[in-house]
């Protein structure tokens, strides 16, 4: 609570000064129009300390806010040591926003009385206008930019294991994307809408070339359709940043999802990058849409007159000792019997599909080790029988 009040204190110290300075000349000007009273000159003192008052009192508010955001945020990045937190991006977005709002409100009260020709003065007064507009587009922008970070933060490491945690941050990433396309959508027809001209342009475009716009519409709509593709990817998330595709037999991981294209990092770093309608419209195989528990499967051709329950329990032992192993399931059947040899499957289970195709080569390797060194014999041989 100290470190606040000397903040609160720091920050008021010089706007207060200003203060008492312009209530001194206020109240100046109020007592030299003593000698005035019941003539026109009283009350124009009076009213000219009442605007000085109200000005510096402004001025005072203004600095006040400005030097304790400052304040504030200086003190937040030395607790944080240096680094851009959130919330230190928070107020600076907030002050300056204010500053911004501030020097505009300034320009507003001065215009009218600047003298200005009225040509001038039209166009400023415009000019007010469509800067206003523009500020809260970028003070929109940056919402939508601090509710990423925000995901980001709190979501720095995604674990393959948090399926909400992906699942909100693909969201938060596809909603910025479509945020900003609309809020600088919205942001330009406010702004043409400003000039009565460009209404009346835009008014008179509608209705007598109408045609034009059934034509652009039709030519752009595979763009359209791409973008309601990717919103409904964002609304319904067949597939999530981090989730384990399987497209045209090429295994990959999601790494970025926009609103017309999704890129997937292959198993040896090549990008395939795909639009969102081919996705829509094509079945894929999401391996971990749900959860990252995976099942694979190992296949070893055996003699017939191999010990079986040697082998579980050599499987049982490797897997005990691997870390990649999630203890569900592990176990060694005879799937079928072939003409010269037996086939095994091992099924195993892992969290992840990079740790389950690992944890399929470490025990195929031990196993046929294993064999080799144990059981040599009963590999796979072909018998030669003399007929007599």
């Amino acid at each position: 609570m100290s470190i606040w009040l000397k903040i609160l204190g720091k920050a008021a110290k010089w706007p207060l000064m200003i203060f008492i300075f312009g209530l001194i000349i206020a109240g100046s000007i109020s007592l030299s129009s003593i000698k005035y009273v019941g003539e026109i000159y009283h009350y124009v003192f009076l009213m000219t300390s009442g605007y000085i008052l109200a000005a510096f009192l402004l001025a005072s508010i203004c600095w006040f806010i400005f030097r304790f955001l400052n304040l504030t945020i200086a003190h937040l990045r030395f607790k944080a040591e240096g680094s851009k937190s959130i919330m230190t991006t928070i107020l600076s977005v907030i002050r300056n926003g204010l500053t911004t709002l501030i020097f505009l409100l300034v320009l507003k009260l001065i215009l009218p009385v600047s003298n200005l020709p009225p040509d001038y003065l039209f166009f400023a007064n415009k000019a007010l206008v469509i800067s206003l507009i523009i500020l809260i587009a970028w003070l929109s922008l940056k919402s939508v930019l601090v509710y990423e970070n925000i995901v980001i933060e709190k979501y720095q490491k995604i674990s393959d294991e948090n399926m909400q945690a992906r699942s909100t941050y693909t969201r938060a990433r596809l909603l910025k994307q479509l945020s900003t396309y609309l809020i600088l959508i919205l942001t330009l027809g406010a702004c043409l809408l400003v000039f009565d001209d460009a209404r009346k342009i835009g008014i008179s475009i509608m209705t007598s070339v109408g045609f034009i716009t059934v034509i652009l519409g039709f030519a752009a709509r595979g763009t359209l359709s791409t973008l309601f593709t990717g919103l409904q990817i964002t609304l319904t998330q067949p597939f999530k940043i981090g989730d384990s595709l399987v497209i045209d037999n090429e295994l990959g991981t999601v790494e970025e999802i926009s609103l017309t294209t999704i890129v997937v990092r292959l198993w040896d770093l090549r990008r395939l990058i795909i639009p969102v309608n081919y996705l829509l419209n094509k079945p894929i195989q999401n391996w971990t849409h749900e959860s990252q528990e995976l099942l694979g499967t190992i296949f070893l051709y055996v003699d017939y007159m191999v010990p079986i329950e040697k082998l579980r329990a050599e499987l049982e032992k490797i897997l005990k000792n691997s870390t990649l192993w999630d203890q569900r399931i592990g176990r060694l059947d005879v799937t079928e019997c072939k003409e010269n040899a037996l086939q095994l499957r091992v099924l195993l289970s892992s969290t992840g599909v990079t740790e389950l195709w690992d944890l399929r080569c470490e025990v195929r390797e031990k196993l046929v080790t294993y064999l080799s060194e144990h059981f040599p014999e009963y590999l796979p041989k072909v018998r030669i029988t003399q007929l007599t």
